[in-house]
């Protein structure tokens, strides 16, 4: 995240375009031939860069693998606690907390889990108030 540079719209550009100075970066055939698609439209065959990421983000299987149970069979309120959804959600919630202390050295006491950048953003400048007063 760089906080100097303005926000990103939808910008997309070919990885064939950065062929001609990045290519050893390029992970496409330059001989690929056009997808077509079921209703028969035709898209390149290489993906194209993606800088919007603020906007969603490509998920990485293992993430995937890791959630796909709780998208389908495990799914529950982890703050309801009087019935097997929640805890069960909860204790799932409780295990990510500590595996994400684990990896940037912090006590799982102090990971918290928002449910997006204004919650984050709204929890970091209280935090940073209540500090300097």
């Amino acid at each position: 995240w760089l906080p100097h540079l303005p926000r990103l719209s939808l910008v997309r550009a070919s990885v064939r375009s950065f062929s001609a100075t990045a290519s050893s970066a390029t992970t496409h055939a330059s001989n690929e031939e056009p997808d077509t698609d079921d209703s028969g439209v035709t898209r390149p065959s290489s993906r194209t860069v993606y800088l919007d990421l603020q906007a969603t983000t490509p998920v990485d299987p293992r993430v995937l693998d890791a959630m796909l149970p709780y998208y389908t069979e495990l799914y529950g309120n982890p703050h309801s606690r009087s019935h097997m959804y929640g805890f069960e959600s909860e204790e799932a919630v409780e295990t990510a907390r500590q595996h994400v202390a684990e990896l940037i050295g912090a006590n799982a006491k102090e990971v918290v889990f928002t449910s997006g950048a204004t919650e984050s953003n709204n929890l970091a400048i209280k935090g940073l108030w209540r500090f300097y007063h």
